[in-house]
C-alpha cells in the first residue's frame, strides 16, 4: 500500500501523464498531413535507408544549415528515416514524441523556478507548474512547428536549452549539502547540454543567457542557494567576454554576419522597425491565439519603412517589459522571469541578423514565458474567489480554450487541400499561402481553378513575379493568355528584387522547358525572361546569383542546338560560382561534353573534379550527379 508520502509523489507524475496523453491526442489527425513549405528539400538529402556509420557521419558534416551545420539535428533526421521510413508521418510522429519530452523538461525546470519564487509553497508551484506545462503543450500557436517536420531543429534546440537549465538549476541547490555533485550538474549544463543545443540549431547559444537570467531573478534572492557572490562574479565575467565577443565577432564577420541582407528587400534598420511589430504580434499569439490570425506563412507581414505611430507604442511597451524585469522590489519575481524570458527567446532570430520577418515556430520556447504570467496572474486573481472548488476554473476554461483550436489546427493540418484552402482564405495577400493553393488544385488536375486562384493572387500582390511565373506554366494551352503573362513578366523582372525564389522558379520554368511538355515555356521564352533578369540592378546583391543565371542560361541554349554558346556560358558559370556546390557545373558541362564525342575533355573534366573534391566532406553530395555522369559514358 502506497504512504501519504508516495501518494504526494505519485500525484504530479500521473498528473503530468495525463497532460502528455491529452496533448498527444490533441495532435493525433494532424500526423497524417503532408510535408509542407521546404520540408522535403531539407529532409531529403539526409535520408538512409540501411545503417552505414560513415555515411551517417558525411550527412551530418556536409550539411550547410546555420553556422555549425546543425549535426545533432540532421543525424536525427537520418535516424528516423533509417528506422520508420522517410513518409511524413514517421517525421511528424518523432516531432510529436520530442515535443512532449520537451514538456517534460518544462515542468522540471518550472517546479524548480515555481518553487523558489513562490517561498517554498510546493503545493502552490507543483499547481503553477502543471498548469504551465498543460497549457504550453496544448498551445495551438506551436501546433506550426510540431507539424512542420523541419522545425525539429528548433524543438531540438529547445529541448536540450532547457536541460542544460535544469541540470544548472539542480546543481546550484545541491552545492550546500552534497558540493562535487551539485558541481557535475553544472558541468553537464555547460559541456553536455549547451554543445548539444547549439548543433541542432544555433540560437542553442540563447542557453548562456538564460542561465544568468535564472541566477538573477531565481537563484540570488533564494535563501538556500550558496556561494552566490562567487556565481555572480562568474557570471559577470562570462557575461563581459560574451558580449566582447559578440561584438568582435560581428565586426570581424560582418559579412557572414549581415551579408545576406543582399538577399532581402529590406536593410538592417527596417528588420528592426519591423520586429518592434513582430515582438508585440508575437505576444497576441500566444496570449489571444484565437483572436490574431495563426499561420504556416506570414510573408504578408508588411515591412515597416520607417517609424510610425504604432512603432513607437510598441518600442514603447518593450521599453516597458524591460523596466518592470529591471523592478525588482515592485514586481512579482514570476512576472519579471516570464517577460525576460520572452525577449531573450527572440535575441537571436527577432534582432539584427537578415531573417525572414515572421515565423511562429520562432516562439516555441519563449511562449512558456507569457504562460508563466498567464497562470500566476489568474491564479493570483482565482485565489481571492470565495470557494476554492471553484478556483481552478480560470485556468482550465484557458486549457480547454488552447486544446480546442490546437485540435481544430491539427484538423486543417492533416489534409494537404484543406491547409492549402485555409491558408489562402486567412492570408489572401501570402504570395506563398496563394501558390501553395494553386500548385495543389494543378496537381489534382483542376488547372482552371489553380489559374482563379492565382489571377486573385496576382491582383493582391502586383509585384510578385512568383504568382506570374506560375500562372506561365499553368497556361500551357492557352497561347493568347500566355503571350501577355510574358509581358508581364518580362517587364517585372526588370525591376523587381531578385530574391532566391525568382531564382528557384525560373529553374523550375527551365527544367519545364526542358522537357517540352508546355508550349508557352520553351528554351527561347525562358531565354527572354532571363534576358530581363541580366537588366535587373538587383542581380548582383546576391554574389551567388549571377554564376546561378548563367547556369540557366546555358541549360536554355542546349535543346535550341546552340553547343558552343552553351559551353561558354558554363565556362562563365563556372568563372562566377559561389554556390556551396562547386562540382555540379563541371559534372555537368562533362556530360554535355561527353554526349557531343568530345571524351576525352570530360574525362578531365571529371578527373578534376574527383581531384579537387576528394577529401571534401560535403565528397557524398555529389556523388548521385557523379554517377549519373559515369552512366552516361558507360552508355554512350
Amino acid at each position: 500500500m502506497l504512504t501519504r508520502d508516495g501518494d504526494k509523489q505519485l500525484m504530479p507524475a500521473s498528473s503530468l501523464l495525463v497532460i502528455l496523453l491529452g496533448c498527444a491526442l490533441l495532435y493525433y489527425q494532424g500526423l497524417f498531413g503532408p510535408f509542407v513549405f521546404d520540408d522535403f528539400d531539407n529532409i531529403s538529402p539526409t535520408l538512409m535507408t540501411e545503417w552505414d556509420l560513415s555515411r551517417l557521419f558525411a550527412i551530418a558534416a556536409a550539411n550547410e544549415s546555420g553556422l555549425f551545420g546543425r549535426p545533432v539535428s540532421i543525424v536525427s533526421f537520418s535516424l528516423t528515416s533509417l528506422l520508420f521510413g522517410a513518409s511524413p508521418f514517421a517525421f511528424k510522429l518523432t516531432n510529436l514524441f520530442l515535443h512532449l519530452i520537451t514538456g517534460v523538461a518544462l515542468f522540471s525546470v518550472l517546479k524548480i523556478v515555481f518553487v523558489a519564487l513562490t517561498g517554498r509553497n510546493d503545493n502552490k508551484a507543483l499547481t503553477m507548474t502543471l498548469w504551465c506545462c498543460a497549457l504550453w503543450l496544448m498551445h495551438p500557436l506551436l501546433v506550426s512547428t510540431v507539424l512542420y517536420a523541419v522545425q525539429r531543429m528548433a524543438i531540438l534546440s529547445n529541448l536540450f536549452m532547457l536541460l542544460g537549465m535544469w541540470f544548472y538549476l539542480r546543481g546550484r541547490l545541491a552545492i550546500p549539502g552534497q558540493g562535487l555533485h551539485g558541481y557535475v550538474y553544472i558541468f553537464a549544463s555547460f559541456f553536455v547540454a549547451t554543445p548539444l543545443a547549439i548543433l541542432a540549431k544555433e540560437n542553442g547559444v540563447l542557453i548562456l543567457v538564460f542561465l544568468p537570467l535564472l541566477e538573477w531573478i531565481v537563484l540570488q534572492p533564494h535563501p538556500g542557494v550558496s556561494q552566490k557572490n562567487q556565481f555572480r562574479l562568474f557570471w559577470w565575467i562570462i557575461c563581459g567576454i560574451g558580449s566582447v565577443s559578440a561584438l568582435l565577432l560581428l565586426i570581424i564577420a560582418n559579412d557572414t554576419l549581415l551579408g545576406g541582407y543582399a538577399m532581402r528587400d529590406f536593410n538592417l534598420l527596417e528588420r528592426l522597425y519591423t520586429q518592434i511589430h513582430a515582438l508585440v504580434f508575437y505576444l497576441g499569439q500566444i496570449v489571444l491565439p484565437g483572436l490574431v490570425e495563426l499561420s504556416l506563412f506570414h510573408d504578408d507581414f508588411a515591412v515597416v519603412r520607417s517609424p510610425t505611430l504604432l512603432t513607437l507604442a510598441c518600442f514603447a511597451s518593450l521599453i516597458t517589459f524591460l523596466v518592470m524585469i529591471m523592478a525588482s522590489k515592485v514586481i512579482h519575481a514570476i512576472v519579471r522571469l516570464g517577460l525576460a524570458w520572452f525577449l531573450v527567446a527572440h535575441l537571436v532570430e527577432s534582432t539584427i541578423l537578415p531573417l525572414e520577418m515572421i515565423w511562429e515556430h520562432r516562439n516555441y520556447l519563449a511562449a512558456a514565458g507569457p504562460i508563466m504570467i498567464l497562470v500566476f496572474v489568474i491564479n493570483e486573481l482565482a485565489a481571492k474567489l470565495p470557494n476554492t472548488k471553484i478556483q481552478p476554473i480560470p485556468l482550465a476554461a484557458l486549457l480547454l480554450l488552447f486544446a480546442a483550436l490546437t485540435w481544430s489546427r491539427n484538423g486543417t493540418w492533416s489534409d494537404e487541400e484543406l491547409l492549402a484552402q485555409h491558408l489562402a482564405e486567412s492570408k489572401p495577400n501570402s504570395v506563398r499561402s496563394v501558390s501553395l493553393l494553386a500548385q495543389t488544385y494543378a496537381q489534382n488536375n483542376d488547372i482552371e481553378r489553380a489559374n482563379e486562384v492565382l489571377e486573385v493572387g496576382a491582383a493582391n500582390n502586383p509585384q510578385s513575379a512568383d504568382i506570374l511565373m506560375q500562372q506561365l506554366t499553368y497556361n500551357c494551352s492557352s497561347p493568347e493568355a500566355a503571350a501577355q503573362l510574358r509581358l508581364r513578366l518580362s517587364e517585372l523582372l526588370k525591376s523587381t528584387f531578385v530574391s532566391n525564389y525568382v531564382m528557384s522558379d525560373l529553374a523550375r520554368l527551365t527544367f519545364v522547358a526542358s522537357v517540352g511538355s508546355c508550349e508557352s515555356v520553351s528554351p527561347i521564352v525562358v531565354l527572354g525572361l532571363l534576358d530581363a533578369v541580366f537588366e535587373n540592378p538587383t542581380l548582383n546583391l546576391e554574389p551567388t546569383h549571377p554564376g546561378i543565371f548563367q547556369l540557366l542560361v546555358a541549360r536554355n541554349l542546349l535543346p535550341l542546338n546552340r553547343i558552343d554558346d552553351a559551353l561558354l556560358r558554363y565556362d562563365l558559370a563556372l568563372e562566377l560560382d559561389q554556390t556551396s556546390q562547386p562540382w555540379r557545373i563541371p559534372l555537368e558541362k562533362a556530360g554535355i561534353l561527353w554526349r557531343i564525342g568530345r571524351q576525352e575533355e570530360a574525362r578531365a573534366l571529371r578527373e578534376s573534379v574527383l581531384r579537387n573534391f576528394a577529401d571534401d566532406q560535403r565528397k557524398f553530395r555529389f556523388q548521385d550527379q557523379l554517377e549519373r555522369l559515369d552512366q552516361i559514358m558507360s552508355t554512350n
